[in-house]
């Protein structure tokens, strides 16, 4: 699919370089006793051992006639329990039991004169003369998406009432609703609940209760995402809460009759933090009127545009526009809010080539309000703005309206360019908002009223319907697209233009996504067209829909308008968009085919027919799609940038940069840039992907993808510090980038520093509780670790939070299972994600490989067939095919399958030389490998990577072809935390080998300085030539370069045992075992006795 698309051969190239208080119950109010051992303070936080020993105390099960769930045991007065559950676990007029969690069973009635007030909540009483501990009660205000939640209960067998053992679950804190759903759920968290687990405590960080469990995610039936006044959320908020659980925050207990809670008694907690709740934005009205001061008309003959006050120096006003608006114009006013008309200089219109921007002046002795710019990264969140401009209407200047408009602005990160809107990003600024003719130039507000862009365009071409009547009407379908006001100030700086703007760079308040919701459903009027609407009533009210997110009404608005007029092509597309933007591709499929068939020249809905199939791993048909909108439109950029994610997809990489080459010379924006060094990265040109990187960052200093993109390069050719440095970089421009952190994350797991690796995937959970590609990317970083249980635990969790993208995470489970050589499992995973996905390439390519490691050659080559049938021109499957060749011992079929990649892509030959190089030398044919580490060093004389590889074959291999007693770490051939290690039992091969292995390791140091494999490795060799100086400064340039890698300790250990220093030797012993604990058992029958004993 678009999003989360990774260049599978270089995740193996990756890996070949890295290797409450007071409750009442009736008319009494009951003191919660907390027992001394857990009458903790707020802010102390419990070990996880802990928290699950209060869980189990705390949480019992009930069984309620053919229901069952769990519970709270919230109160005891003498021999009177009292257990808080949630009201669909109990049968009410059944018998209730409660199960302790010392086996006991007790018999349990209901607390009588209680209003629930229909929420999901109820108490049950029972008595027992034995000591029961009762659950500290929270304060649930506290919470904070992001915040570290646990959950607990006893999940049911199917659809029998027979309980299993209490499960004890961590999860983080995804939503929170200002506004509860139907039965007081408003705490959406991460935790997995199983049925049965409901009424089950929800615990802070402190083993204090601040909820409970209620629904689990993605439920199969049912609709519970319904708020309490009977509203509903937009779908893209629907869609994230789906993928979390649900519960009811503990301070619902004070909406009980008579309360359970009150404010006093919330008051009394434990204080700890009260949630720093950032506040809403200044309302809609504010902005509006703020934007009609600022908000100026550029007037010509017969039409307008917009404009912004920008600066004003004396009587001189500024106003930014769109350069479209003056450009060929002869003579233009300026009509401000008071409908005052002033003559523009047009000696002084100041216009920018390729950049749809102009600045012009006007005189007036009146005093006007002046825009405050916004000059700040606009990151990769969605964000509500507005835009303030007068469409053209029949009226005259003065009786005209001005139009403001809310929307949603998209986020510009490269994360969210591969979401279902991949296509349509490479525009600076795209939103939602409505916008028509005469609004050109238009300022695009953020929600403090602040100027961010100059609304330039809309996507396509304005659509015009005529009308029984003979009235035409007109309506834009398309989103709209501006240009940034940090563009604006960039060209002034160039320029060296000295104007007074009023500048401010600080970020607006981050709006949860309920709050987003909530802005935007206020700002639209959304009434349904009454009867007698005709097509376009009902085509303009899904388009409002659609903007406010609102897809699948949208959707039903848009069959209202085919059913009045079936070949009505303009809703098809529409209905297309709402379908694509549900993830529903393939109806979405049958809706563009619709349109295209009433209206073959419409070249959106072939746009967006190709960005469908795209989504479906359609490729081929994608790029025949892409290539009809180029025929009709050919200077449509987003088209060729379409072309170039395809044909990279199909693996004819020359033509892809061809169309990313178009792409740039059509639009050379920064963001293009960053999007053709990505393709260079996939395809392995990792060097031409910085290039591109470097270009966007000249282009703009301060754009964090383009270093995030950059530190995640250096990071595939092993520069892991200047990954670091370029990643830490990214991070200060943009701190609430989760992605950053989780790249900083897998960089670290790389270098083997675990301390920092879980750091940085703490806070990227923190702020992306719910993201499937965040687990996805710690999956990634564990595997790296070799934490293979850990990173399948990820993977599945990404699954649940994206079961539309469930292929891709099942194929990396098989990655997963192929590295723990683990075939079956392996196979299986790779099966299950081609039985979701058929035309998912990489699943055959892994079950390929699979298949090759127990001998199923058969089988092999069925799957690449497969692979290859799918995308004949892409040279890494015959890369692929040739290493499941060699696996198979079919050397000739293994070389003929990389012959046939370097003949379809010879700018990559010095890479798969190599590549075949490690094949060879995995199947210990040391003299090929050499072979062809020395083709990849003709091509290309400073690849310090092949230096590398060949020093190692060489080590592996003496003049008379026998194997030397070197140890290599499993999976070994390049990288640091698997390359040479020394141990006492091995033995060396020739000298001469050694000598010209330590020539190799040079000449890769002297390319890469940094390059701590080499120096490892050299230190390997000169220890086996006895050099033990030389080898000791060898380790310490690696340890430098590579401080938590433990095995660099091992090795350096052995260098100073060997010199007689045993001090220094078990000093770098317990550094490892502090690293790496594991490691004591491995080296106790590894010769390293004598470390050990003095230990």
């Amino acid at each position: 699919m678009g999003h989360e698309q990774t260049n599978h051969r270089f995740l193996t190239f990756r890996i070949w370089i890295s290797t409450l208080l007071m409750l009442p119950v009736q008319d009494c109010y009951l003191s919660v006793s907390t027992p001394t051992v857990f009458a903790i303070q707020q802010s102390s936080r419990l070990s996880s051992r802990q928290l699950q020993k209060l869980a189990q105390s705390i949480t019992i099960s009930i069984v309620s006639g053919e229901r069952g769930g769990s519970g709270i045991l919230i109160q005891k007065e003498g021999d009177l329990y009292t257990v808080l559950t949630s009201q669909h676990v109990v049968d009410a007029g059944k018998a209730h039991l409660i199960y302790t969690n010392d086996g006991q069973s007790y018999p349990a009635e209901l607390v009588k004169g209680v209003n629930y007030n229909h929420l999901d909540l109820i108490l049950l009483r029972f008595r027992s003369t034995k000591n029961y501990i009762t659950a500290p009660i929270g304060n649930s205000l506290t919470l904070k998406e992001g915040d570290e939640v646990f959950s607990a209960g006893f999940p049911v067998e199917g659809h029998s009432s027979q309980v299993k053992r209490l499960v004890f679950r961590t999860g983080r804190v995804s939503l929170l609703l200002r506004r509860p759903l139907k039965g007081g759920y408003r705490v959406g968290y991460t935790n997995e609940i199983d049925k049965g687990m409901s009424g089950g405590p929800m615990l802070n960080s402190a083993g204090r209760v601040v909820g409970i469990n209620g629904i689990h995610a993605q439920p199969l039936w049912g609709d519970p995402y319904v708020y309490e006044d009977g509203s509903q959320p937009n779908d893209a908020l629907r869609d994230r809460m789906r993928r979390s659980s649900w519960g009811v925050p503990i301070e619902t207990l004070a909406r009980l009759e008579p309360p359970m809670m009150t404010p006093k008694h919330l008051q009394n907690q434990p204080r700890g933090r009260r949630a720093t709740t950032k506040p809403i934005p200044p309302a809609t009205s504010l902005v509006d009127n703020l934007a009609k001061e600022i908000t100026v008309q550029i007037a010509w003959q017969n039409s307008h545009g917009a404009g912004v006050i920008a600066a004003k120096e004396g009587n001189k006003y500024y106003v930014l526009t769109a350069g479209h608006v003056v450009r060929g114009r002869n003579e233009l006013k300026v009509v401000t809010h008071d409908q005052k008309q002033y003559s523009v200089d047009m000696k002084a219109v100041k216009t920018w080539e390729g950049t749809d921007l102009a600045l012009l002046q006007f005189i007036s002795n009146n005093t006007y309000q002046v825009g405050v710019l916004a000059d700040y990264d606009l990151g990769n969140e969605d964000r509500v703005v507005f835009v303030s401009g007068t469409p053209v209407s029949k009226k005259t200047v003065e009786q005209s309206n001005r139009q403001f408009s809310v929307g949603l602005l998209y986020g510009g990160g490269i994360e969210r360019a591969k979401d279902a809107r991949s296509f349509a990003f490479g525009y600076d600024l795209i939103y939602t908002n409505s916008t028509s003719k005469g609004m050109s130039g238009s300022p695009v507000l953020d929600s403090l009223g602040r100027v961010i862009g100059i609304h330039t365009a809309a996507e396509g071409d304005p659509t015009l319907i005529k009308q029984k009547t003979g009235e035409e009407r007109e309506i834009q379908l398309g989103y709209s697209l501006g240009v940034p006001i940090r563009t604006f100030l960039a060209l002034m700086q160039q320029d060296k233009q000295q104007i007074s703007f009023k500048i401010q760079t600080s970020l607006p308040p981050r709006l949860s996504a309920p709050q987003l919701d909530e802005m935007m459903t206020s700002s639209f009027n959304l009434e349904p067209p009454g009867s007698g609407s005709d097509e376009f009533d009902w085509l303009s009210y899904g388009n409002k829909l659609l903007r406010s997110q609102k897809y699948e009404k949208a959707s039903t608005a848009f069959e209202r308008a085919i059913h009045i007029k079936p070949d009505f092509y303009q809703a098809w597309y529409a209905k297309g968009r709402a379908q694509r933007l549900q993830r529903r591709y393939k109806e979405a499929l049958v809706s563009f085919n619709q349109a295209t068939s009433y209206n073959p020249t419409y070249d959106p809905a072939w746009r967006e027919l190709g960005d469908t199939l795209f989504a479906l791993n359609r490729y081929e048909e994608a790029r025949l799609a892409l290539e009809k909108v180029v025929e009709l439109k050919p200077d449509e950029f987003m088209a060729y940038r379409g072309l170039c994610n395809v044909l990279g997809e199909l693996g004819n990489y020359a033509q892809a940069i061809k169309a990313c080459d178009r792409t740039i010379k059509i639009n050379p924006q920064p963001l293009q840039y960053i999007l053709r060094g990505e393709i260079h990265r996939n395809m392995g040109d990792i060097q031409e992907a910085i290039k591109n990187f470097d270009t966007a960052l000249r282009l703009q200093p301060d754009n964090p993808f383009a270093y995030q993109q950059k530190g995640v390069a250096k990071s595939q050719e092993g520069n892991y510090q200047g990954a670091l440095a370029d990643l830490n970089k990214a991070i200060s421009l943009h701190p609430d980038n989760a992605y950053a952190y989780g790249e900083r994350g897998v960089v670290y797991a790389q270098m083997g520093n675990r301390l920092a690796f879980i750091e940085d995937f703490n806070k990227a959970t923190r702020l992306e509780p719910d993201s499937a590609s965040i687990y996805s990317k710690r999956g990634l970083a564990r595997y790296h670790l070799q934490d293979f249980k850990e990173a399948i635990e990820d993977y599945t969790t990404a699954i649940g939070f994206a079961p539309e993208s469930a292929h891709i995470y099942y194929k990396k489970l098989g990655d997963v299972r192929t590295a723990q050589k683990d075939f079956e499992a392996a196979s299986k995973n790779y099966t299950e994600a081609i039985r979701l996905q058929p035309n998912y390439t990489p699943a055959y390519v892994g079950r390929g490989i699979a298949r090759a490691r127990v001998g199923n050659h058969l089988g092999m080559l069925e799957d690449f067939n497969q692979a290859l049938s799918l995308q004949p021109d892409n040279a890494w499957l015959y890369s692929y095919r040739g290493d499941a060749r060699f696996i198979l011992k079919d050397s000739q079929g293994g070389m003929e399958d990389y012959s046939k990649a370097i003949a379809l892509f010879p700018q990559l030959g010095y890479l798969y030389y190599m590549l075949r190089g490690n094949a060879r030398q995995e199947q210990k044919d040391y003299k090929g490998a050499i072979s062809d580490y020395n083709e990849a060093l003709s091509l290309k004389p400073n690849f310090a990577l092949a230096y590398n590889n060949r020093g190692l074959a060489r080590v592996a291999w003496d003049e008379n072809g026998a194997i030397s007693r070197v140890r290599l770490a499993p999976g070994a051939i390049a990288s640091v935390s698997s390359g040479l290690y020394i141990n006492s039992k091995q033995s060396g091969g020739t000298q001469k080998d050694y000598e010209r292995a330590i020539a190799d390791f040079t000449e890769a140091i002297r390319y890469k300085p940094d390059f701590a494999l080499a120096y490892n490795n050299r230190g390997f060799a000169r220890y086996a030539q006895k050099d033990y100086e030389g080898a000791l400064a060898d380790y310490n340039q690696a340890i430098q370069l590579h401080p938590k890698n433990a095995l660099l300790y091992i090795s350096r250990a052995f260098v100073r045992s060997a010199r007689k220093d045993d001090k220094g030797a078990i000093e770098d012993f317990n550094q490892a075992v502090r690293l790496k604990p594991e490691l004591v058992d491995a080296y106790k029958d590894q010769g390293f006795a004598r470390p050990l004993q003095k230990n």
